[in-house]
């Protein structure tokens, strides 16, 4: 198992090299000249040749490409990835303030993903033809093609505006404001989110399970006298679940990228607020570093569901 565990970050090394590539390359070719954002100008009629030359200097962009970049690797394992152009704060600091709220907010859309889509998928496969199953269908269906954000959108004008049950903006720290009002201020974005999560999971555990329901060690588990519910809960759902969590894993590097609408809906002061202001700024350093951080944990998640999957299917590690 542990060597599994050192093959897979041993290939997860190579993918977060090409990353930052990307990112540090693509951003140095959109338009704009990062010396002239420091400045506050427009253009480099309105400023002199030694201001000009003394800020490229003191951001590096006199060197050559390569040679930025390796110093970016450099400072991105001490972690230090810039200071920003706008406000002058550290990257990485910036980033990891932010990324609390945003891993609360993906931990809290994954429970109500997992606690509608299980029972629901569950349900769907047991009564497989009948009204319980077409009805999880369709709700799965509208769940996958209706967009995160409408859920949003949805929620808000209902649950905040009309019925004023939640505030729709902004969040609440258990410590100041009370854990009544942390989950007051949490409930509508993590729904909003969840939502999409459980259509997508739903109709994965029906397919996953109804799979598993026809194999013949099922039908020998309930010839032998086992209740249905035994059969489900200790043969089914687990091999089931193998594809699910590969699936899911996926879905969750998906709500870190997605949360970006979500949280600029809602307010939320995440990393996904943070890079969409970022972006409207052009502040280079921020959207890299930002980006950089969301891909490793992106890795990361992949890492942790490629041992689960191993821990539930032992031919993988075998292999």
């Amino acid at each position: 198992m542990w060597n599994y565990i050192l093959k897979r970050i041993l290939m997860a090394i190579p993918t977060l090299l090409i990353i930052s590539f990307m990112i540090f390359s693509l951003l140095y070719l959109t338009p704009g000249d990062p010396v002239l954002l420091m400045l506050g100008s427009g253009d480099t009629q309105s400023v002199s040749q030694e201001q000009y030359e003394a800020v490229q200097k003191e951001l590096g962009l006199d060197k050559p490409f390569l040679e930025r970049y390796v110093d970016f690797l450099l400072g991105a394992c001490r972690g230090d990835l810039g200071t920003s152009y706008i406000t002058g704060e550290n990257v990485f600091q910036t980033v990891m303030m932010r990324m609390p709220a945003t891993l609360i907010l993906t931990v809290s859309a994954v429970l109500v993903g997992i606690l509608i889509a299980v029972p629901l998928g569950i349900l769907a496969a047991v009564k497989h033809n009948s009204i319980w199953d077409s009805l999880a269908t369709f709700l799965a269906t509208i769940g996958v093609s209706l967009p995160k954000f409408w859920f949003g959108l949805v929620l808000i004008i209902y649950f905040s505006l009309r019925l004023k049950l939640f505030p729709s903006q902004g969040i609440a720290y258990i410590d100041r404001d009370g854990i009544g009002a942390f989950f007051s201020h949490l409930c509508l974005p993590a729904v909003s989110l969840g939502l999409g999560l459980a259509a997508t999971q739903t109709r994965m555990i029906r397919s996953s399970m109804l799979e598993v329901l026809n194999q013949d060690y099922i039908r020998f588990a309930q010839s032998k006298g086992f209740k249905d519910k035994a059969v489900i809960a200790r043969h089914a759902f687990k091999n089931a679940m193998i594809p699910v969590v590969t699936v899911l894993g996926s879905e969750i590097g998906a709500l870190l990228g997605g949360a970006v609408v979500t949280e600029t809906i809602f307010s939320w002061p995440g990393v996904g607020r943070l890079a969409m202001n970022s972006i409207s700024r052009r502040d280079y350093p921020m959207i890299q570093g930002n980006t950089l951080i969301l891909c490793a944990i992106f890795l990361l998640i992949n890492l942790i569901v490629d041992i689960i999957y191993a821990w539930l299917n032992p031919k993988i590690r075998l292999n």
